[in-house]
């Protein structure tokens, strides 16, 4: 009976060993895979965020300073223009 019972302790030992070690494999696959959708999510948001940004300035803000500096530039060729009426009166 002694010896069955040893055998089985050691069947039992091994086994929760075995349990444990691939508890702790899936706690650290798991822990990764988290850690890396983690690190996705954040590279994802920051491109997204980029071209937005990008979208943004070629659109939006290039267009209103074209139509600004060429607003300046017809302003500036008037007052010149008007300067060589001046003169020539």
């Amino acid at each position: 009976m002694d010896v069955a019972v040893a055998e089985h302790e050691e069947f039992n030992k091994t086994f929760e060993k075995k349990l444990l070690m691939k508890n702790q494999m899936r706690a650290g696959k798991i822990t990764t895979l988290m850690l890396g959708k983690r690190l996705f999510a954040y590279f994802n948001h920051w491109r997204l965020d980029t071209e937005y940004y990008n979208k943004t300035m070629r659109t939006k803000v290039v267009d209103k300073l074209i139509r600004l500096m060429i607003g300046k530039l017809g302003q500036a060729f008037k007052i010149w223009k008007d300067k060589g009426r001046m003169k020539q009166k």
